[in-house]
């Protein structure tokens, strides 16, 4: 029986040892937010819900159809720092929008959305919001259309972004003057607002 016990340990040791070191650390925190009695059951699910998004979300379950309110109970419980969504539609198999997601996701650092479309709010809404952390990745692929104003972009950016972050925007249709002139705009923000070259942001978009 030891013998058996002893390699099963080992087993399970190596495999430990194999993992991404990321993932090893996000291990120990869990275990540890939910061995502290005095953390609560509401610390205790916040742990399990962000380890949950981070490395267990299995990615054909974002190709649902879903709509906002069952996303805010997925993601919109606040504590969400990395976020990555493909090609998931809401309930009438549409695209979602920009801001809506953003605004799930108060703490986010990193995030890659794709197949996303903005409104003729979006700028003005980004323009407002604010968020815990810097983020630190910001990709958006596929973006639906062209109501996304590049100087109300800089005014999210200003707000919100990390010092050598970087920003990608694609839009999913060819109209190289409106990108040309995003692009522009971005880039002369980021040369008058970050001097120091190691901090500025990389920007693209296309």
């Amino acid at each position: 029986m030891s013998d058996k016990k002893d390699s099963v340990m080992l087993l399970a040791t190596s495999f430990y040892d194999k993992l991404d070191p990321k993932y090893r650390e996000k291990l120990v925190e869990l275990g540890k937010s939910l061995k502290l009695e005095k953390s609560g059951k509401t610390a205790a699910v916040d742990s399990l819900m962000d380890f949950f998004t981070q490395f267990m979300m299995p990615k054909e379950f974002w190709k649902k159809l879903f709509n906002n309110q069952e996303l805010n109970m997925l993601i919109g419980y606040g504590n969400v720092e990395e976020l990555y969504l493909w090609d998931a539609k809401d309930s009438i198999d549409d695209w979602f929008i920009l801001e809506d997601l953003l605004s799930f996701t108060p703490k986010i650092k990193r995030l890659r959305f794709s197949y996303v479309c903005c409104t003729s709010k979006t700028s003005e809404i980004l323009c407002e919001l604010l968020f815990e952390n810097k983020i630190q990745l910001f990709y958006v692929d596929y973006i639906k259309n062209t109501f996304l104003e590049p100087n109300a972009f800089v005014i999210f950016m200003q707000k919100n972004i990390s010092p050598n972050s970087d920003i990608i925007l694609r839009f999913d249709q060819n109209n190289p003057n409106y990108i040309r002139n995003f692009e522009e705009t971005v880039n002369d923000f980021i040369e008058e607002n970050w001097k120091e070259k190691e901090d500025k942001p990389c920007f693209s978009a296309v």
